[in-house]
């Protein structure tokens, strides 16, 4: 599995990442760039700015996709107020 594919995944589980912990579980040294690149695909991740012993990092964390992603298509043409398709 690519480092991006195991950073996606450790996401998917609803858990967060640091550049630390990134570097200690998966070996990367660029987790923005990887997180970049799951953006471009799609992927709504959010970060979130820490301080700990005066140094400032990003915890990075995968938002649930938008419900207005899973709505039915609304088109009059082809779909009835409930989603279902017109006959």
């Amino acid at each position: 599995m690519s480092q991006k594919e195991n950073i996606l995944t450790h996401l998917k589980t609803g858990k967060t990442l640091t550049p630390l912990s990134a570097f200690q579980l998966y070996g990367t040294l660029a987790l923005h760039s990887c997180v970049a690149e799951l953006r471009a695909d799609g992927h709504n991740i959010v970060c979130t700015m820490q301080s700990e012993n005066g140094k400032r990092f990003g915890r990075y964390a995968l938002e649930a996709p938008l419900a207005q992603d899973f709505a039915p298509d609304r088109d009059p043409k082809t779909r009835d107020m409930f989603g279902a398709p017109n006959s």
